[in-house]
Order: structure tokens, then C-alpha cells, then sequence
């Protein structure tokens, strides 16, 4: 929060901050970072683990890839969150909808502080992922919590990622 103090966002009013966050957004967009309107942090995930772990990004109506083609893991789902108030709250990724057709190799869990940097970033298996958490009528998809228990079953890229965005500049 110290940073919206720095840069005077609390003397703004609220139309102003919806216009910056808007001009903020769009020049996202003129970079390629996110394709849509919607809050940026998937998008930013997604751009992330494209520029890290190679392959492509898919257009955005494929419910199940994200990622295609990376060298290492294949087709790719990425997840992200920000940890806000470090309730388990905070760790419940958007729900797994997509169970048919070709899916993805790996989840990637992109976890980010307040400050967007990287708190964990952890890769998963497909069959890891489809064994943990519950099904949930209400949303039509897989319900999954971040917790430290289940990223522990995958392999931890937080080092490569805080690399690469502290070297980039991102």
C-alpha cells in the first residue's frame, strides 16, 4: 500500500483512478501483456509463463489451454492469484471447467503478492491436479485451493520467474 502513497493515488477521485486504471490497461494491451479488458492478472500469468517458459498463448476462448507448445511441459493451464489477506480465501484458484477435448499437460500456480511479485510459482501434472479438490455443481467445474500442501507435489519455478521479471523490468 506504501506505493499508492508514493505515487499520490489517494488524493485522486474515483473517476480519475477508473481513467488510469483504464489508460493503464490499454497500454498493457499496446504491449501485448493482455488482450481483453478483464482485470490483468491472468493475462499478466499467462504473458508471464509465455515469455518464461516458451510456447505460445491461445486465443482466449479455450477453456482448458492456455500455453501451447512449451519445451518443457507441453500445453499449459496457468492459474494466478493475488494473496490479498492470506486467507485460504486468497489461495482458491478459478475453477477447472474444461474435461473434454484435447486439455492441458501441466497447471502452472502463479501466486503474487500485493506488489505483483512473485510468491510462488509452481508447476503441476495434469493427474496431480485432477486428484485434489471437489467438484462444485455451482460453478460446473473443479474447485482447487493453492495450498502449501498441494504445491509441494510439483516442481517450484518461483526463482526463475522473480529472475526473470526482476531482470526484464516487467
Amino acid at each position: 500500500m506504501a506505493y499508492v502513497h508514493e505515487v499520490g493515488l489517494v488524493h485522486r477521485s474515483t473517476t480519475e483512478l477508473l481513467r488510469l486504471s483504464a489508460a493503464i490497461v490499454g497500454e498493457l494491451a499496446r504491449r501485448d501483456v493482455v488482450r481483453t479488458n478483464d482485470a490483468p492478472i491472468g493475462q499478466y500469468a499467462e504473458w508471464l509463463a509465455e515469455q518464461i517458459l516458451g510456447g505460445s498463448r491461445v486465443t482466449n476462448s479455450n477453456p482448458a489451454i492456455d500455453i501451447v507448445g512449451t519445451n518443457e511441459f507441453g500445453n499449459v493451464q496457468v492459474k494466478a492469484r493475488i494473496l490479498r489477506g492470506g486467507g485460504m480465501k486468497d489461495r482458491q484458484l478459478s475453477p477447472f471447467r474444461s474435461t473434454t477435448g484435447p486439455g492441458y499437460d501441466f497447471v502452472l500456480v502463479l501466486l503474487f503478492c500485493s506488489d505483483f511479485t512473485v510468491k510462488r510459482a509452481v508447476i503441476l501434472s495434469a493427474g496431480v491436479v485432477a486428484g485434489h479438490g471437489r467438484h462444485s455443481a455451482h460453478v460446473n467445474g473443479r474447485i482447487v485451493r493453492a495450498t502449501d500442501e498441494f504445491l509441494s507435489l510439483g516442481v517450484d519455478l518461483t526463482r526463475r520467474f522473480n529472475e526473470f521479471i526482476n531482470a526484464d523490468g516487467s
